[in-house]
């Protein structure tokens, strides 16, 4: 009961089950046996940023408190850049200066942790979602992919396809990603996007 680690182990799998309350109260007891481990205050960041706009703020100062204690650290930066890019999405006025701050996070990232395919993703979805350079999104998602074909990755790689012309490979990439999970809304909305390309509104209506 003393081992903060377990703790840790255990909201991971409360996380993988969608318990994000008993995976908060495990990362609560873990800071209370540990409380300078950045790893506990980036998990329960990250988790609060999933839990939407109303926890965001605890987010800043979880992901702030990691931060602090290991500056190096690039999962940190790549929670951050995570929550710049959702109060961007929901915050029109706002959204170019997190979005701007988000993508420098990821290059960061990417540049100094090569192998890190989180970032390598996350910067790849924000370039989709910005209209930017497709050739290095497209680098992105496959070097991404090469270390880990996440659900996120996939749908990367689909908007891609998207972007190039090529429906059916994006097809197959969304049912991989849907497949891979479920839950996964943004592999959904890209099926929505596939379906309008596809001439069936219904079915877009539908994703």
């Amino acid at each position: 009961p003393e081992d903060a680690g377990l703790r840790r182990s255990l909201a991971e799998s409360y996380i993988c089950q969608k318990r994000a309350v008993d995976a908060g109260e495990a990362l609560r007891v873990a800071l209370d046996l540990e409380p300078r481990m950045p790893d506990t205050y980036g998990m329960l960041g990250e988790l609060r940023i999933a839990q939407g706009p109303e926890h965001w703020e605890d987010a800043v100062a979880l992901l702030e408190a990691a931060t602090r204690f290991d500056p190096e650290n690039p999962e940190h930066l790549v929670r951050q850049a995570t929550l710049l890019r959702a109060r961007g999405m929901l915050d029109a006025d706002a959204r170019e200066v997190h979005w701007s701050a988000a993508e420098d996070l990821l290059k960061k990232v990417v540049e100094s942790d090569k192998g890190n395919a989180h970032a390598q993703v996350l910067l790849a979805t924000m370039l989709l979602d910005r209209n930017g350079d497709l050739d290095q999104a497209e680098r992105l998602v496959k070097k991404a992919t090469k270390t880990a074909r996440t659900s996120s990755a996939l749908v990367a790689q689909a908007r891609v396809h998207m972007r190039r012309g090529g429906l059916a490979e994006a097809e197959r990439d969304l049912e991989l990603a849907i497949k891979k999970e479920a839950s996964n809304h943004a592999a959904f909305a890209a099926r929505g996007e596939l379906m309008s390309a596809h001439g069936q509104p219904f079915m877009a209506l539908d994703a």
